[in-house]
């Protein structure tokens, strides 16, 4: 869990908390206004009662949303950090209904890019060089083999 909350942006905990509030606020407001919605207006319930059935409904809705809110967070900065479409990942993940979108994300993503050990910015596997600075990029198998070895331009086997 540590490890999910490091990787959540600041701002989405932030945003994640709000929500959450404001909707044990609206529970509550709608808890006040329940015992004066019956079929004549009379009060069915007491009033306390109906502020602590709104307040706890709308707890349970803001937790709802607020774990629903971090888990978009993550989803951002995961593929923001893999080197993804972090945009259009959280899109995805948002609105496919049925938390499909969280399925495909998790199903389809790539794994973590190394970094250029001269100016940090990620490299991906299959290139040689740092498309930033020109550093020789990671190399794979641990030797480099050149053009006229054994197995060249070939693919690894896994």
């Amino acid at each position: 869990m540590k490890k999910f909350m490091e990787l959540v942006p600041k701002g989405v905990k932030v945003a994640a908390v709000v929500w959450m509030c404001a909707i044990v606020v609206l529970g509550i407001v709608a808890g006040c206004m329940f015992p004066h919605w019956g079929d004549s207006g009379t009060c069915h319930m007491g009033v306390v009662a109906s502020v602590a059935i709104g307040a706890a409904g709308g707890l349970v809705m803001g937790v709802f949303m607020a774990a629903w809110t971090l888990c978009l967070g993550y989803v951002y900065a995961d593929a923001k950090r893999r080197g993804m479409r972090p945009v259009l990942w959280t899109l995805i993940a948002a609105l496919f209904p049925h938390l499909f979108g969280f399925l495909l994300y998790f199903a389809l993503r790539q794994p973590m890019t190394p970094r250029c050990a001269k100016c940090g910015q990620p490299v991906t596997l299959d290139q040689r060089f740092c498309s930033w600075c020109g550093t020789p990029g990671p190399v794979i198998g641990g030797s480099e083999a050149g053009p006229g070895a054994p197995g060249a331009g070939s693919v690894p086997a896994v």
